[in-house]
């Protein structure tokens, strides 16, 4: 049990970068309509690099840190 504590405790921590990462995600795709994106290319790809990044950067935090806690403590397995 104390394997699943530790897990819930640092996804716990993570919920509200998840929550902000979504939220995030729903702007970038509501603002960047196919107009938007043609009237101003430049920003479009500066808001894409920024978002990717966001993401990149929330995958590497799961990757790193809850898929290793997780395996640890028998809560996943990895596919045969």
């Amino acid at each position: 049990m104390t394997g699943r504590r530790a897990f819930a405790r640092v996804a716990a921590e993570q919920d509200g970068r998840f929550t902000d990462l979504v939220q995030e995600w729903g702007l970038y795709l509501s603002e960047w309509s196919e107009k938007n994106i043609r009237e101003d290319w430049g920003s479009f790809a500066k808001a894409t690099r920024w978002i990717m990044g966001r993401l990149r950067d929330y995958m590497r935090m799961e990757n790193d840190c809850l898929y290793p806690l997780a395996l640890r403590h028998g809560l996943i397995a990895l596919r045969p």
